[in-house]
């Protein structure tokens, strides 16, 4: 996800001047690196320069990392820097407790289409976060397509079942509907070819037309036809909404669960 950010700023004409990359697992984005020469690539964060104020430090790395590597940067907190994390389950109180009570910190969670530009971030600041400082958060994320913000925390669990794990569930309809159409005598290929371009194909309708998705789905229905028959099975009480609303509330116990 860092890489895919990454990507996005200099595509927002973002100067590799302005942007150090700390990489502690020394895996230094090399690609990105040789493309960019005046990008600077470190390993760990004593290598940053002691005159060093960014305006944001972005931490995007594991979970288990986190405890290890976050402390590193507490020195920047009094200086204005803003911290965005994008580390999953990690809350704002955690993540302040680690940089200290002075630090600016907002919690993002994106979604895995970021690495093409069409993903969607939701954040959550903490109250010691400033205008000025949202504005530079929302730029950032805004290189991953779409953003949102939540005031209260536990919504972000919500927000992790539904948009974060959600790409996932559409993954899944496009695998089922790929079997359900070899099931109805069609070839592997075909019904892989045909899944897949309805499902990204209808995924570009629904954000080209700004309708809702109700709407789009009444238009294409028509009485007594194909697409009402489906949809009287996708419907019934056991149906794909009770399903859908039943993972959600999976996904949303869990992060809360990793969260602690």
């Amino acid at each position: 996800m860092g890489g895919a950010l990454l990507k996005g700023w200099f595509a927002q004409g973002l100067s590799p001047v302005d942007i150090m990359i700390v990489e502690p697992g020394g895996r230094a984005v090399v690609e990105t690196a040789n493309e960019h020469p005046a990008l600077t690539v470190l390993t760990d964060a004593s290598e940053l320069p002691s005159d060093f104020t960014p305006d944001a430090v972005v931490f995007a790395v594991k979970p288990q990392a986190a405890a290890d590597i976050i402390p590193a940067y507490d020195r920047f907190a009094e200086g204005g820097t803003v911290y965005l994390s994008i580390i999953a389950g990690l809350s704002l109180n955690r993540l302040i407790e680690m940089l200290g009570r002075d630090a600016a910190v907002v919690r993002a969670m994106p979604n895995t289409p970021a690495a093409i530009g069409r993903g969607i971030s939701v954040l959550c600041p903490a109250e010691s976060v400033g205008p000025s400082q949202k504005r530079v958060c929302k730029v950032l994320m805004a290189a991953a397509g779409q953003t949102a913000w939540v005031t209260d925390e536990t919504d972000m669990d919500a927000v992790t079942a539904v948009s974060g794990s959600g790409p996932a569930y559409v993954f899944l309809l496009a695998e089922a509907l790929t079997e359900a159409g070899i099931g109805a005598g069609l070839e592997p290929a075909l019904a892989e070819q045909l899944a897949h371009a309805t499902v990204s194909g209808a995924g570009a309708l629904l954000d080209a037309e700004k309708s809702s998705a109700g709407t789009l789905r009444e238009n294409v229905t028509s009485p007594g036809g194909t697409t009402e028959a489906a949809l009287e099975i996708l419907r019934a009480e056991d149906g794909l909404s009770q399903l859908m609303k039943r993972a959600v509330a999976a996904a949303t116990q869990r992060s809360k669960d990793l969260a602690g």
